[in-house]
């Protein structure tokens, strides 16, 4: 069975690489430009892993989290952010995401975001 990804960036250039990697490494991967679809498609199905840009048009990523572990609990998350000074809030905290689900643009190489994806701990879920 396939593991499934969201991956949210409103930057098509970004998000197609990221879609091909992990379809080649064996994911069912549904992109989104913005959270508010994502939004909508977490209300009637899930996934195994989010990556989401933290700067989207309308809603943030930070928002975005917020909102999607209240639809559905125990998601996993990685953050992938340009923001060289991000960091982890208490919320994000609270729902178990730390500093090891945070991958800064641009990825050494696509392997780093499919490391957080698969192995990293610390990530909600």
């Amino acid at each position: 069975m396939l593991k499934r990804l969201i991956i949210i960036d409103d930057e098509e250039y970004i998000r197609i690489p990221i879609q091909d990697f992990f379809e080649d490494n064996g994911w069912q991967v549904n992109p989104f430009n913005s959270a508010e679809e994502a939004l909508e498609y977490l209300k009637t199905d899930t996934a195994e892993c989010i990556i989401v840009d933290m700067r989207l048009p309308g809603m943030t990523g930070l928002e975005f989290i917020d909102k999607a572990n209240s639809i559905r609990r125990g998601l996993k998350y990685v953050i992938y952010t340009g923001s060289v000074d991000f960091n982890i809030t208490e919320n994000l905290r609270s729902i178990g995401i730390t500093e090891e689900c945070v991958v800064h643009k641009p990825a050494e190489n696509l392997s780093e975001l499919l490391n957080a994806a698969e192995f990293k701990p610390g990530c909600g879920g």
